[in-house]
């Protein structure tokens, strides 16, 4: 259970409003764009259905395929490498081991565990991957239970008890935000990292964490900012985009998701116009691609409407789930990214 909540920030909110040449920087041109749609490989996943819900993630040698409109298994589990489909885990329900209300999939790859966040039950499972292979009725563990109102969202394994993601916590009197926060898998202490663009009144963002380089990213979702910290919280850099602005609604350039792919940062953008996706269809299509400092390297222009993605590091690729013509793809990034 989660023993603890502390509001005690570690890095007080005024961090952010450096106007020093050395955390503050501007894309002001996104000018370097390598089109590369006839790079795009589809995938096939031929076993099953898979709705425009449906959320990546990787483990090891398998890909994890979360889809809450499942009307059965909630996960999927493919090979990676051919796309094989091995097994199907989750089921959809109240009973014990059922799933209610899926939400993020948490991956630890040095044991081999994913983690499934059930907001039906608040509760966090543990499943261990080489039993849910062997064992079609293995029934997961309760990791965590969570709090209605502070939970987290979105994390990743730093090592194998201390998680850093985006969590939920109360703003006002019915609102809430988004805080970054350091979390105890073992025992549940969370604790909050209370950063906070002073020009941002929601924050609602994307994160990843690189324990290799000592950083982690918030790319926000509603403003064309992307910011850097080191793993305690110390503001790096401030990264405003080219349409950048304080409005709390500002879809004309925003971030969707970020990843580390070795030492370089992946984000999946939208700009001002989508080109390639009317308007019902407005996903972002490109991915903007800077180094660890911040600097924008270049653009690729994938030219279909992306839902999801993650990072295949063993084969240097991105798989991409589209909301196009369509449904999966991979992206080779051997001479596009190195």
């Amino acid at each position: 259970m989660i023993k603890k909540l502390l509001y005690i920030p570690i890095i007080a909110i005024c961090c952010s409003c450096s106007k020093s040449s050395d955390t503050e920087k501007y894309r002001n041109k996104s000018d370097h764009i390598i089109f590369v749609k006839e790079k795009i490989n589809e995938i096939n996943f031929q076993e099953v259905l898979i709705s425009q819900y449906a959320r990546l993630y990787l483990i090891n040698d398998y890909l994890l395929i979360a889809d809450g409109r499942s009307l059965d298994k909630l996960i999927h589990i493919f090979d990676k490498k051919s796309f094989r489909y091995i097994a199907g885990v989750a089921d959809r329900g109240q009973g014990p081991g059922d799933i209610a209300n899926i939400g993020f999939v948490g991956v630890n790859e040095s044991d081999n565990t994913f983690y499934v966040n059930d907001h039906g039950k608040q509760k966090i499972f543990g499943y261990r991957l080489d039993s849910v292979l062997a064992n079609p009725l293995y029934m997961p563990e309760v990791k965590m239970t969570m709090n209605e109102k502070q939970f987290p969202s979105k994390y990743q394994f730093i090592n194998d008890t201390l998680l850093m993601g985006v969590t939920i916590v109360p703003a006002g009197n019915s609102g809430f935000d988004h805080a970054t926060a350091k979390i105890n898998m073992n025992t549940g202490e969370i604790i909050p990292i209370l950063n906070k663009h002073p020009k941002v009144t929601r924050k609602r963002i994307s994160f990843a964490a690189s324990p290799e380089h000592g950083i982690y990213v918030e790319c926000y979702n509603y403003h064309d900012l992307m910011t850097i910290y080191d793993l305690n919280g110390n503001l790096k850099y401030n990264l405003y985009g080219r349409k950048w602005n304080d409005k709390t609604t500002n879809r004309f350039g925003y971030y969707e998701k970020v990843l580390f792919c070795k030492d370089k940062i992946v984000a999946l953008y939208s700009d001002a116009k989508n080109r390639y996706s009317d308007a019902e269809n407005s996903s972002p299509t490109q991915f903007l691609i800077f180094n660890t400092d911040g600097d924008y390297i270049q653009t690729l222009e994938t030219e279909f409407s992306i839902l999801d993605f993650c990072y295949d590091m063993d084969n240097h690729r991105i798989i991409m789930h589209l909301n196009d013509e369509i449904q999966f793809a991979c992206l080779y990034l051997a001479g596009l990214v190195e």
